[in-house]
């Protein structure tokens, strides 16, 4: 009995940095759903890309360690946000209640609704091209590169002619 007492108490002290230093809050996770949830819900589909896109992070290729390759919806080019977000250093969070993944990097703080065309970047909607997706054989969150990839300060360029997307940061966020 007192063994069980202990190590919930353990357990009561290890979850508790996670609630209370948070940077990304409750009432910021349930100020961006109540505005989400009035939002249509938008459908897209995932397709591979006929030819293999390269990514370029700050004139570093990326492209082979990423775990899930680039993908294509709608026509725009999308990443798996874990595997991006992770690359470049930010801490990613899936809020299972909302439907919601969390993004800290820097002071930068974004909540990205599942299958809504918006994210809520710094306390702000901001609109983007198509909805992130789950792609349904990995659990895998897909987004677009574009959009993420300016949220979190990146100037981004594409050429065609290698089928490469190239990313720099524009500020130190870090």
């Amino acid at each position: 009995m007192k063994r069980n007492r202990i190590l919930s108490m353990i357990l009561l002290l290890l979850m508790l940095p996670m609630t209370v230093f948070g940077a990304i809050d409750r009432k910021e996770i349930d100020s961006a759903d109540a505005k989400f949830q009035k939002m249509k819900a938008e459908s897209g589909n995932l397709k591979e890309f006929s030819k293999h896109l390269n990514l370029i992070i700050d004139n570093v290729d990326v492209t082979k360690v990423l775990k899930h390759k680039p993908m294509a919806i709608d026509g725009s080019t999308s990443v798996a946000l874990r595997d991006f977000t992770e690359r470049i250093g930010a801490k990613v969070t899936w809020y299972e209640h909302s439907r919601m993944i969390g993004i800290e990097y820097g002071k930068s703080h974004i909540l990205v609704p599942i299958d809504k065309k918006a994210m809520w970047v710094n306390g702000k909607i901001v609109d983007m091209n198509i909805a992130a997706k789950i792609h349904g054989e990995t659990s895998t969150t897909y987004i677009p590169l574009r959009n993420i990839a300016q949220a979190l300060g990146y100037k981004v360029e594409f050429d065609n002619e290698t089928f490469t997307a190239k990313l720099f940061s524009q500020k130190k966020t870090k």
